[in-house]
This record gives structure tokens, C-alpha cells and sequence, in this order.
């Protein structure tokens, strides 16, 4: 019977990796591989099964993507225990495109051997690592003062003599100093393997050599939330990212002035285009699902492109980006007038191909609500016409830019008036010296309408288009901005970069 081999593209989706990743592996000496009569690369089942199991993975969960059953998995490990590898060739391959056929695999000598079940070993990887009671209890501690505190993401850093705990808050990383005070080096371990074990119980923190990537659920606080875990190995360790859901947000959560949300939710009733602009993903990814969240989609078609648009509203159909694959932003756009959505959300507008499939989309009459990293509305505005869309068309089509900045909030503990609408904070205990106490989105938005409309229209400069806003729009991030210093919010030099 032919023995099936897989390319290292295949390999690589099956483990949920890069093709590089593979090909270090092969390069090592731990992916066993043939090189083909055509000069491509191929790893024969056997040696895939083989290092699955070395890797201590789940084989039939990583085995089941390639259309392996249980039955048939028992029989693949029992004829790879039963026949050689034979040679294999030095080099590491060069990455290649998927092979639509194989080619036959030559014949070998067969060598009779004991036959061994797949079974206990499937049984065996999946059974959890016992955990430590003080492990778990600390996991459960930190994930509870994370969720109280807003936390976006928790970040655990090995280095050479412990672990660095930091916690995402308000797009700004802050550190956690007193983690690794009163923790053993073999407690700092348990915590890692407590967490790995919560993803995967098939990982193996001590063998672990690729990336890893696994969305579970983690009871918090007697309720149970989704989280996701990423994994890299570092010289000291495993690095790991756990990335906290998204509380349910509207627009409330944009703290809009009830004139300018009233005018909002009136665009999001009717086509065009809205683009949330923001260098700071969180704060764009949190304007995108609050501006979704707020459109009535009983009746309408919902599709959303690009990651972390996480929502439950009804009938949203989510589309995954896979560059690997091929399914890229622009891949993804040129999709967008097939599948006839009313409404459409995008990450981010990456490049022109995918900015004129969102403007084709919004022009037809669908509703758009795009991402962009520019920091401000009239940055947007330059990006967008920068990428070739029509000045015409493009006036006609934008509603709104909804503007978002992180900026630090002055310690209410060291916070004095400098003048009559000027504060500082020079720092204290309580900031830690930093004057600042946390971080707060500012929001804003631009209407494009009446003179900034015609402007557009007109295809008039940057610089005319920039005064016209600051001029003329009350809602923008500077106005914003410039009330939140007379307020004694932030200070006037955060206010003035807004400008």
C-alpha cells in the first residue's frame, strides 16, 4: 500500500505553523523528509507520526485534518513502527506550493515487528498534567485581578532568574514588579505548565519548539470566559501571551455628545462609508465591535474581515485572513461584492486594492466600517485618497472619521493648576513618579459634510483640509482633546500633539 506523503505546505497547516518552522525542524534533523526525483520535498506519514509523538502532540486531534480516522491512525503508526524511514537527505528544503499528485513511493523490504495500538498513545496525550494546587490558585488570582482591572492582554516573559508579569491596560504595557518576589524557580515553572496545560494538555512545556496558538475557556470569577493563548520558546523559556475578552461595548463606550452619537447612529442606519482611525489597535479594534454592536442587523447581511472583531450579535459571519493560504486583506476585498452584504467591517485598510474594494462596497449603497492606522481624521483622509480613490466619488461616500488616542490621565495625587486652564503633574509615590495614574481613550469625530465635503470634492490640499476640521467640527479629537486639558485630564503638551 502506497504510503502518503505531505509537502512542508501541508505540514505546515497541519501543526498550525509557518513553513520556516518547518523547515528548521527539518534542518535539525527532527522532521524526517525525502527529497523527491523532481527536486521537491516530501515527509512521508510515517515520520510525521513519528514526530508527533516525540513532540508529545495530540496525534489524533493534529491527524484529523488530514482526514485520518482513529481506525485508520492505528494502522498508519503500526506500519510506520513496521518499516523503516530509509534515507533521508542533509539540506533543508526550500519552501514549495502544495503538489495537487504524489508521486509513488518506491518499494522496500518489509520487516515484521510487534504491532502496537495508536490508541493508548492517543489516550496518554490527551490526559492533562496534574497541576499544582498553588500554581492554579496564583493563575486564578491573576486572571481575576486582570478582568477587574480591564486588562487587555496578560503577558508572561521568562529570563534568566524568573518571570516578568505585564499586564495590557489601556494600550499601555505596565509591569507587575512583585510577581516573582517569594517565587521559587520550580513554582515560576508551574505556573507556565498550569497555563500550557489549560490550552493543550498534550503540550509539553519542556519540549515545546514551535509557536503555539489555542482559544479555551477559563471560569473567572464563577463566570466562564474565552481566552486565547499564543506561545513562543525563548532561550529562557516559554513566552506567553493570554489575550482577555473584549467586555460588551456601544456606543456608549465611545463617550460621544449626545448631538454627535444621535447624528452616528443616524449613518449607521443608511450605506456609506465610516472609518475608525487609530494608531493604537486595541482602541480601533473596541470602536469597530461598539460601531457593529450599535447597527440593527435583524434583516441584514453581516460579514467581517480581519482578526479580533469578536461580537455575538446574530447572523455576523466572521472571515478569518490566512496570508499563508493566500487569503490576504486584498484577497479577502476582492470578495466583498460577491457576497452581497449590507453590512461590512474591515480591520483595517492595508492597501489600495483593499481600499477600493471597501469604497466599490460602500458606493453600491452597503454600510462599511473600516480601520485605519492613521492617528487622526484628516490623516485618514490624506491615507485614503493617497491609495487612488476618486476625490468625487470619495466625498459623496465618506460619512465620518471616528478618531481614538490613548493618552495618560494626570495623577489626581500630584495634579496642580499651572495657570488658568493648565495642570501638571510632577509626580508622586502614588504614580510611581511617572505623573501619570492610568490611560484614557479620547474620542472624536468628523462629519464629512458641508465645507470639509466640498474640500474633498475639490481635491483641495492637506493643509486646508486639516484647518477646515479644527475650524469647523466641535466633535474632532482636538477639540476633545483641548477640553480634556481645560479639565485638568491631561496636560496641555498631550493636548497640543493632537492639534
Amino acid at each position: 500500500m502506497t504510503e502518503r506523503l505531505f509537502s512542508t505546505y501541508q505540514i505546515a497547516k497541519l501543526l498550525s505553523t509557518t513553513l520556516g518552522a518547518v523547515n528548521r525542524r527539518m534542518s535539525e534533523g527532527s522532521l524526517k523528509f525525502r527529497r523527491m526525483p523532481d527536486g521537491t520535498t516530501r515527509v512521508p506519514e510515517s515520520a510525521l507520526i513519528d514526530f508527533l509523538t516525540k513532540q508529545g502532540m495530540d496525534l489524533g486531534k493534529v491527524l484529523s485534518k488530514a482526514g485520518y480516522t482513529e481506525a485508520s491512525l492505528e494502522k498508519k503508526l503500526s506500519r510506520s513502527q513496521a518499516e523503516p524511514q530509509g534515507e533521508e537527505s542533509p539540506q533543508a528544503p526550500e519552501p514549495e506550493e502544495p503538489a495537487d499528485t504524489q508521486p509513488p513511493r518506491r518499494s522496500r523490504p518489509k520487516i515484521r515487528t510487534a504491532r502496537t495500538s495508536v490508541r493508548p498513545l492517543i489516550e496518554k496525550s490527551r490526559q492533562a498534567p496534574e497541576p499544582s494546587p498553588r500554581a492554579a490558585q496564583i493563575c486564578d488570582a491573576l486572571f481575576s485581578d486582570a478582568r477587574k482591572q480591564g486588562a487587555e492582554t496578560i503577558h508572561f516573559t521568562p529570563y534568566r532568574n524568573g518571570l516578568v508579569l505585564q499586564l495590557r491596560i489601556g494600550g499601555v504595557l505596565r509591569n507587575k514588579p512583585n510577581f516573582s518576589r517569594g517565587l521559587s524557580d520550580s513554582l515560576r515553572g508551574e505556573v507556565v505548565t498550569h497555563l500550557l496545560g489549560l490550552a493543550d494538555p498534550s503540550i509539553d512545556a519542556e519540549t515545546l519548539r514551535v509557536p503555539i496558538y489555542s482559544e479555551f475557556a477559563l471560569e473567572i470569577d464563577s463566570k466562564k470566559l474565552a481566552v486565547r493563548l499564543s506561545g513562543v520558546p525563548t532561550a529562557h523559556g516559554i513566552k506567553l501571551v493570554i489575550r482577555m475578552p473584549r467586555p460588551s461595548v456601544d456606543l456608549k463606550t465611545l463617550a460621544l455628545d449626545s448631538p454627535a452619537r444621535a447624528n452616528l447612529e443616524m449613518l449607521l442606519q443608511a450605506g456609506g462609508l465610516i472609518v475608525v482611525a487609530s494608531p493604537q489597535k486595541t482602541a480601533r479594534d473596541e470602536a469597530l465591535a461598539a460601531l457593529l454592536t450599535a447597527c440593527n442587523t435583524n434583516d441584514a447581511s453581516v460579514l467581517t474581515i480581519g482578526p479580533d472583531i469578536e461580537t455575538d450579535i446574530y447572523a455576523v459571519s466572521n472571515l478569518r485572513l490566512d496570508p499563508p493560504a493566500g487569503l490576504t486583506y486584498a484577497a479577502a476585498a476582492g470578495a466583498i461584492a460577491d457576497q452581497d452584504a449590507d453590512i461590512i467591517v474591515l480591520t483595517e485598510l492595508r492597501d489600495p486594492t483593499t481600499a477600493w474594494g471597501a469604497f466599490d462596497a460602500a458606493h453600491d449603497g452597503a454600510l462599511v466600517i473600516a480601520g485605519t492606522t492613521a492617528a487622526s481624521a484628516r490623516e485618514a483622509i490624506s491615507e485614503i485618497r493617497a491609495m487612488g480613490l476618486e476625490s468625487w466619488p470619495l466625498s459623496r461616500t465618506l460619512k465620518a472619521v471616528v478618531e481614538r488616542v490613548p493618552l495618560p490621565v494626570l495623577c489626581e495625587h500630584c495634579r496642580v493648576q499651572t495657570g488658568e486652564s493648565s495642570f501638571e503633574a510632577p509626580g508622586c509615590e502614588q504614580c510611581e513618579q511617572t505623573g501619570s495614574s492610568s490611560m484614557q481613550v479620547l474620542t472624536g469625530i468628523v462629519f464629512v459634510d458641508g465645507e470639509l465635503a466640498d474640500l474633498i470634492r475639490s481635491d483641495a490640499p492637506y493643509e486646508q483640509i486639516a484647518e477646515t476640521i479644527q475650524e469647523t467640527c466641535p466633535d474632532s479629537l482636538a477639540s476633545v482633546a483641548r477640553q480634556a486639558a481645560a479639565d485638568g485630564l491631561i496636560d496641555e503638551a498631550g493636548a497640543a500633539e493632537l492639534q
